[in-house]
């Protein structure tokens, strides 16, 4: 047999107690390190002894951990070895619940905890251990009003099955391993590998010799009956503890087995170092599932505390940074609101004087250097062709024969969308297939069936629950009373006060960001809108030049003084040119239209179009005078232009009869009448 190992080390800060029939002691372990030993000097035999202990061990060993692990054995369990038939996992649970209340030596509900092992006839073995639920809730109670959450209350069969698999025997190998536990005997048989088959546990004291005589015959029974159940004989009874000689010598004798005592190979706080090491979720542990979870509940829960006390100082700050910005943003704002009027003021000064400015130059512009007038001469001679005949009209011909054959313009319509029904048609589909008739139905059937899944049905998944030990569970056992009642005291609070504690600062956030924030978008909006104002106004002050703006204006008033500004001085103007005609040998008459507006001009310039027609006082008079006659005409005046000048008569021999029409730009406006006889 190898030597038993030494402590693990772990890396919690963890108080171990050990309960054997009365005897009481704990052990504070920081990090694997004993840090304190307390021995309770009195047996205790109920909740009160333990909560009085308990307290005391607290103060000896100066534990300021929140986990506590139990080990115990005494009066308030109980173990059974039961044997089932094959059955499921849930199916088993419920069975053993009521197996456990059948069992139990005492009265009110049992908290059970049990371990399964194969047998070679069939069916199950189960190690059933059976202990008051009071009892179990008491030490819970116990921990909690002491801040503590208790992790483990196991037997010691959990830690003697524990001592198995460290022993190195091989993993199919038999053995019985027999310890002392608070002056009784418990035998445990199992493998190698630590795996259990049963246990016994012995109300004798070891240390009579006739108690002794009674306890290597049932030793001796219980490795019979080992032999018969399991089809396995153990190969060795190794017994673990502080035995006399005589006690050693005397099991050897009545036990056929090989014997071995190993009482110098335990050292100091041997079973709660091991039994510390175990996993909380070791099967034989009585602590459910909910409240072994409370100390990482409890983690989760300050956690959980320090990001919603986060959550509320960033809310809260991010709403007063809010504020902060937003009184900043609109004390700016006001600030700049009457320096904004008075920059828009100045901004539309200053944009009036730049418009009227342009405004003056166009006018100068638009008079000084009109644009160059192309008239088209078209002669009129007499006896002329009109216009040629038989045009055909527009069209798409082909040849036929030797004539044109026309055939109208094709209708170029755009065909119908692909994938869209047309106008009294069947539907159709993508590539231009009809649709089944039912609009589709039968397709999208047919589409829903692709290879692998034709008359598969989609059905909801089934509901699976599981105990807090991973076992499913019936929907009783999930709407039980107590259950209902432990989820709204103890799990209800913490959802709300978690739901509240997110949903204030989640809503402070809400409305900073979602109404007072845009105020602060709004405010800075109207200070860019100041700034841009004083820019555009710098760029037009940067932009003026005086020295240009007198040369323009000046430019502007004299040619407005050149303009025609009154019928009358255009009536004395035109009997100008006509006494120029007339000595020219011409008769010239014109005829005026009402004003016409100039485009892209200012408003106030008006476009007065004079019908000009001269005629030879002769028979035939020369063409080229009679175009330095209108060039003079055009020339003569600014703002004058000519459109629409027609000839009558042969260019070569000499014309006799030229029209046009004069655009003359003035001032005269459209409210004005002209006076009589202006034809």
């Amino acid at each position: 047999m190898s030597v038993i190992p030494k402590p693990h080390k772990g890396f919690k800060d963890v108080l171990t107690v050990r309960i054997f029939h009365g005897h009481f002691k704990a052990v504070h372990f920081l990090r694997g390190v004993v840090k304190g030993v307390y021995h309770h000097p009195d047996p205790v035999a109920n909740l009160d002894d333990i909560s009085h202990a308990l307290d005391r061990a607290l103060a000896v060993t100066a534990f300021k951990g929140k986990l506590v692990t139990f080990l115990y054995e005494g009066e308030a369990m109980d173990h059974s070895f039961v044997t089932t038939p094959p059955m499921e996992a849930k199916d088993l649970r419920l069975f053993l619940a009521r197996k456990a209340e059948q069992e139990k030596p005492f009265e009110g509900k049992a908290a059970f905890s049990f371990t399964t092992t194969a047998s070679p006839k069939g069916g199950h073995i189960v190690l059933l251990t059976i202990a008051p639920k009071a009892f179990v809730d008491g030490l819970t109670e116990l921990c909690r009003a002491r801040g503590l959450f208790i992790q483990k209350l196991i037997p010691a069969s959990a830690v003697m099955g524990h001592l198995m698999s460290q022993m190195g025997y091989a993993r199919e190998t038999v053995i019985g391993v027999v310890a002392e536990v608070g002056g009784r005997l418990s035998l445990l048989v199992g493998k190698g590998d630590g795996s259990l088959m049963f246990d016994r546990h012995f109300n004798y004291d070891w240390r009579q010799t006739k108690e002794a005589e009674r306890i290597g015959r049932e030793i001796e029974r219980s490795l019979l009956f080992a032999k018969q159940q399991f089809g396995q004989a153990p190969e060795a009874v190794i017994f673990i503890g502080d035995y006399t000689d005589e006690f050693s010598e005397r099991m050897k004798s009545l036990i056929t087995l090989p014997v071995v005592i190993g009482q110098h190979q335990t050292y100091e706080h041997y079973w709660l170092t091991e039994a510390r090491q175990i996993k909380r979720i070791h099967p034989s542990n009585l602590i459910p599932a909910s409240v072994r979870s409370e100390s990482t509940r409890h983690a989760l829960t300050k956690v959980v505390t320090v990001l919603v006390a986060l959550f509320w100082i960033g809310a809260l700050g991010s709403a007063a940074l809010v504020e902060v910005i937003l009184a900043a943003t609109v004390r700016g704002a006001e600030n700049q609101g009457s320096e904004l009027a008075r920059l828009q003021e100045e901004k539309e000064r200053w944009q009036g004087a730049r418009e009227e400015l342009a405004r003056r130059k166009e006018i100068v512009d638009l008079i000084a250097s009109p644009p160059p007038s192309r008239p088209r001469l078209v002669p009129r001679l007499s006896g002329g062709r009109g216009p040629r005949r038989g045009r055909a009209e527009p069209g798409r011909h082909r040849r036929a024969g030797r004539g044109m054959e026309r055939r109208p313009a094709r209708d170029h319509r755009p065909p119908p969308a692909r994938g869209r029904p047309h106008p009294g048609r069947a539907g159709e589909g993508a590539g231009g297939r009809p649709l089944p008739a039912d609009g589709g139905g039968e397709l999208a059937e047919r589409v829903a069936r692709r290879p692998g899944q034709r008359g598969r049905r989609h059905t909801r998944p089934a509901l699976h629950l599981r105990t807090e030990r991973g076992l499913p569970v019936s929907l009783d056992a999930l709407f039980d009373r107590e259950n209902i009642r432990f989820w709204i005291r103890r799990r209800l609070p913490s959802k709300v006060a978690l739901v509240v504690g997110m949903a204030i600062p989640a809503l402070i956030l809400y409305v900073t960001f979602t109404y007072r924030a845009p105020l602060i978008q709004q405010a800075q909006q109207q200070m860019v809108v100041a700034n841009a104002v004083e820019s555009e106004l710098i760029g037009l002050k940067s932009g003026w030049s005086d020295e240009e703006a007198r040369r323009i204006t000046d430019d502007y008033r004299a040619t407005v003084d050149s303009l025609v500004g009154s019928y009358d001085e255009l009536a004395g103007w035109l009997a100008d040119v006509g006494e120029t005609a007339r000595l020219s040998g011409f008769r010239m008459a014109y005829q005026l239209s009402p004003p016409l507006p100039v485009e892209e001009a200012p408003a106030e310039l008006t476009r007065l179009p004079v019908s000009v027609t001269l005629e030879s006082t002769q028979q035939s008079s020369g063409y080229l005078t009679m175009l330095a006659l209108m060039r003079h005409l055009v020339e003569s005046r600014p703002g004058v232009t000519m459109t629409g000048a027609v000839v009558h008569g042969d260019p070569v021999r000499g014309a006799t009869k030229l029209e046009f029409t004069l655009g003359l730009v003035t001032t005269i406006g459209a409210g004005d009448t002209a006076p009589e006889g202006a034809v």
